[in-house]
């Protein structure tokens, strides 16, 4: 399971907990993971541009 999967599920039992500092924390995390894997299939794109073009 991904890191942001794994955020996310922590932040669904911070908010059964009623935990509004927790969830938060787990939020701020999950969005981080969403950027990684976005920065990385960004990358991977990049790559696959400039192997076609060459």
């Amino acid at each position: 399971m991904s890191n942001r999967l794994n955020y996310l599920y922590l932040m669904n039992k911070a908010s059964e907990a009623n935990d509004r500092q927790t969830y938060d924390f787990y939020l701020q995390q999950a969005n981080q993971e969403k950027i990684k894997e976005i920065s990385k299939r960004s990358l991977r794109s990049d790559c696959s541009l400039k192997q076609s073009a060459s």
